[in-house]
């Protein structure tokens, strides 16, 4: 199963696809976003992301995006 960030997902579909995608065993998400918003909707739309880890960032797409790329540079680093 490859690992994938899930950049901001705080839309229904956003976060039902990554998780609907997790359900298929295509990817292990990182949610990276902001945490109580995420976690609201997940349960305002029956969604389970307790399996997965959440990354909480400012309420802001950029701030996400910027988060995602620095955990990505530090995976990269840490596993050759």
């Amino acid at each position: 199963m490859a690992r994938a960030i899930a950049v901001h997902p705080c839309d229904e579909t956003s976060l039902r696809g990554a998780v609907e995608a997790a359900d298929a065993n295509l990817i292990l998400p990182t949610l990276v976003g902001p945490a109580p918003m995420i976690r609201a909707l997940a349960e305002q739309h029956g969604l389970d992301i307790l399996p997965y880890r959440l990354v909480d960032v400012p309420h802001s797409a950029a701030a996400a995006a910027a988060n995602a790329v620095e955990s990505c540079l530090v995976q990269t680093m840490c596993c050759c």
